[in-house]
């Protein structure tokens, strides 16, 4: 089984789109564009066999303090 972890850009929406997470109405869904588009913010997937089944944001503050965040994984 091939797997592996990246950071995610904005050409991997549909990839997040099709992941099942059993949140309703997931805001990373309306900002996954902006979030993938910076270097402030971050967003790292894992995929196995291709399919994206986790992810995990992680936000840079202040130059040095990082929170990490927009945890999510396919049910």
């Amino acid at each position: 089984m091939e797997s592996i972890i990246r950071k995610l850009s904005p050409e991997d929406f549909p990839a997040f789109d099709a992941m099942e997470s059993g949140i309703e109405d997931d805001y990373v869904k309306r900002i996954f564009k902006d979030i993938a588009s910076t270097e402030r913010h971050q967003l790292y997937g894992l995929f196995v066999e291709g399919q994206l089944t986790s992810l995990c944001g992680l936000s840079v503050f202040a130059g040095s303090y990082a929170m990490i965040g927009r945890i999510r994984s396919d049910v």
